[in-house]
C-alpha cells in the first residue's frame, strides 16, 4: 500500500501464514479500488473481520 493519507477503511483477505484471513486496514481511496494481490507496508494494523473474534466477544 502507498503512503497517502487513510480515508475509509478497506476489505481484504490476507493469505500470510501466520495471519490467515479476511481484515479491516485503514486506506486511501486508490488503495481502497485496488483488486488482487499486493503488500501492506509495514507496522499496519491488521483488525479482524471476524465477529466472533471482535464484537461478539
Amino acid at each position: 500500500m502507498c503512503n497517502n493519507k487513510a480515508t475509509s477503511s478497506a476489505d481484504i483477505f490476507n493469505t500470510a501464514s501466520d495471519v490467515t484471513g479476511e481484515y479491516i486496514v485503514s486506506a486511501c481511496d486508490s488503495c481502497n479500488k485496488l483488486d488482487g494481490e499486493f503488500d501492506l507496508k509495514g507496522g499496519i494494523t491488521l483488525i479482524s473481520a471476524n465477529k466472533q473474534k471482535t464484537c461478539e466477544q
